[in-house]
């Protein structure tokens, strides 16, 4: 009948907006998850404000994935899930460390630091510097390494073989060394710098005379670089005392 209207009514449906901190950050007012939810929201809503995003440190936020809505604009249908998402920030840099190891126990050899200069999530290929070896060691293995920069520790270590050398002992003019070999010295072979320096071979002194040393003075502690000579010194003794013959011949026939 003309005049008489009908009315019907709908309920909005309503809808949660997720809102994701991502890989290289966390939002402000998170629940444990990491993620900040909101719920009971329906179109007739207006898309609410994004949370605040704490970027790592190296990050800075640049937006939300999917990109969102404009100002003022209504809760879309279904709600929706948005992920913040990160570029490495330019301003920030940050350096490396090279460590040099010996390959026998590990012990550390030297360390070099590179200042800051490198943002997050740069590639390098990070050479070793054989200058930066300790005496007695040379590199072993890769000579080279890849290196993605961080916010956090960032270390290449390369390793260092020690080389072997030979201590020999001398016996001088005026005594035998204990133990020597047909040419008269005393060898020790397959000694490094990570070795306690051999000990020396007892000395005999020849009659008269007295060891005094050796030349060059012998090292304390461990082995040095390079192959090594150690030769025994003497000095008169004067403990042992001798005398001396004269004898008178004939200029004839030497009677």
């Amino acid at each position: 009948t003309s005049g008489n209207t009908a009315v019907f009514y709908a309920s909005p449906n309503r809808y949660p907006i997720t809102f994701k901190p991502g890989e290289h950050g966390t939002l402000a007012g998170a629940d444990a998850t990491g993620n900040v939810l909101i719920e009971n929201l329906t179109v007739e809503n207006t898309f609410p404000t994004a949370p605040a995003v704490n970027a790592a440190a190296g990050y800075k936020n640049t937006g939300w994935s999917p990109a969102l809505p404009a100002a003022d604009t209504q809760v879309p249908v279904g709600g929706g899930t948005y992920t913040a998402t990160y570029a490495p920030d330019e301003n920030q840099k940050f350096g490396y460390t090279i460590e040099y190891r010996s390959t026998t126990d590990n012990r550390l050899l030297n360390t070099v630091t590179v200042a800051d200069q490198y943002p997050v999530e740069t590639a390098l290929t990070v050479n070793a510097d054989t200058s930066a070896l300790p005496a007695g060691y040379t590199l072993s293995g890769e000579a080279s390494r890849a290196l993605t920069i961080t916010a956090g520790e960032n270390k290449v270590v390369f390793l260092a073989q020690p080389t072997a050398y030979t201590v020999t002992f001398k016996p001088g003019t005026n005594g035998a060394l204990a133990g020597a070999g047909a040419d008269g010295n005393v060898v020790v072979n397959n000694l490094t710098v990570e070795s306690a320096f051999p000990t020396a071979p007892a000395v005999n002194a020849a009659a008269g005379y007295k060891h005094s040393g050796w030349n060059p003075v012998l090292p304390t502690g461990n082995m040095l670089a390079g192959n090594q000579e150690y030769t025994a010194t003497y000095a008169p003794d004067s403990a042992q005392l001798f005398g001396y013959t004269i004898e008178y011949r004939s200029t004839t026939d030497n009677r």
